[in-house]
């Protein structure tokens, strides 16, 4: 099991050399895909931080979360988000970060798709990261918006320490949701110790 997890954790961190933090958060990796489940009604349109429209794949998948994703969606709006296998892995702490730019004041619930998106975390009411950017809507602005960043621990879903989850999903419960997407977390060296990693990355890099 720790081979296993290891192997996830240091692709990881190979994954991370854009090294994009949010919030004070690392990110590891981004989603590889997405797609949308539910729409987000007649204003939902593209934010991006340059006047370029972008699609919901693109919007919520790739490197570099912060730079673009959707607004005004309607409550029950629903994006379903695919990492790579062994890029989000619950380890200890933190695994997996939701970034919203709050326009107006949004919730959201968070799915993950190991119990079949039953069992529900909330993304609601955090104060802002104190990263801000100005993103074009629809072709019009920039305007700009706080980022608000949402951390969640796998283990809160029953997930099992050294267990990958692939499918995530977020489901608009207020109006006018502006969501940028999902972000899973670089361990930290401490976390990457209690993992009992850290000798196998020392004795990595001394061979």
């Amino acid at each position: 099991m720790k081979t296993a997890v290891a192997i996830a954790a240091l692709s990881m961190i190979a994954g991370s050399a854009f090294a994009e933090t949010i919030g004070g958060y690392t990110i590891g990796a981004t989603p590889i895909r997405a797609q949308e489940i539910v729409g987000g009604g007649a204003n939902w349109d593209w934010l991006n931080v340059v006047n370029a429209p972008v699609s919901i794949n693109d919007a919520f998948s790739g490197s570099l979360l912060a730079d673009d994703g959707y607004a005004n969606g309607a409550a029950g709006v629903t994006v379903q988000c695919t990492f790579a296998a062994g890029d989000l892995v619950n380890g200890p702490g933190a695994d997996l970060i939701f970034v919203d730019s709050r326009f107006s004041n949004n919730s959201y619930d968070i799915f993950i798709g190991n119990d079949g998106f039953t069992l529900s975390q909330l993304a609601a009411g955090a104060a802002p990261s104190g990263d801000t950017r100005q993103y074009f809507y629809g072709g019009f602005g920039p305007f700009g918006a706080n980022l608000i960043v949402y951390a969640f621990d796998l283990s809160a879903w029953g997930v099992a320490p050294g267990g990958v989850v692939t499918d995530v999903r977020f489901v608009g419960l207020t109006g006018e949701v502006d969501p940028i997407g999902f972000g899973s977390l670089t361990p930290t060296p401490g976390a990457l110790a209690a993992m009992g990693l850290g000798a196998l990355i020392t004795g990595r890099r001394r061979r």
